[in-house]
This record gives C-alpha cells, structure tokens and sequence, in this order.
C-alpha cells in the first residue's frame, strides 16, 4: 500500500493559476509541504505546469506547481492533483503553521 510523505491538511483556499498566460481561478481542498488538490474546472488542453497565487492576510505565496493528476467526479474533471516544484521557505512555513493549528491537544 502506498504511504504519503505528509499528512494532507484539509483546507479551502480560493487561488488564482496560471497554465501558460491563461488566468484560473480554484479552491485548495488539501495541501502538504510537496503538493495539494485544487478543485477546479478542468479544461483541456492543460500544460504540465502551473504557476499558483495563493493569497494570505499580510501576504501573497508564489508557487510553482507540475500537475501530476485529474480529480474525477461524475465523470467529468473535478480538480487537480499538483506537485510543488522547489517548494520556498515561505511556503514551508504556511504548510506548517496550518499543520500546527491542525493538531489535535494530546
């Protein structure tokens, strides 16, 4: 059976992505420190890589992205499964501020 690296953190975040020059717009359902699903409208052709603006209070994270899968619902494309390509610090460190408020007291 296949084991994640890391836990996925469930989350909903609007962002905006770019596929080439084209302008997206999707939710993040969950994400970890190497990848994330965004719930999103899917429409082909798609190039493999992505550029993901995600906005926070104080600050805007830049996030380059390769997609590595198509969420499926209904028989129609849901979402995408993508891989953070040389995740930065700032990043990172978004991950892990989630994580922390995420877990549960022992």
């Amino acid at each position: 059976m296949f084991q994640r690296e890391f836990e996925r953190i469930p989350v909903n975040i609007q962002v905006k992505y770019f596929n080439g020059i084209t302008e997206h717009f999707g939710t993040i359902t969950n994400l970890t420190e190497k990848g994330m699903f965004i719930r999103t409208r899917v429409s082909f052709p798609m190039k493999p890589r992505l550029r993901i603006i995600i906005p926070l209070e104080k600050d805007i994270l830049r996030v380059s992205a390769c997609i590595r899968s198509f969420g499926l619902s209904r028989n129609s494309y849901s979402g995408l499964g993508v891989e953070i390509l040389d995740p930065r610090q700032n990043y990172l460190d978004f991950v892990g501020g989630l994580r922390s408020a995420t877990k549960m007291p022992a």
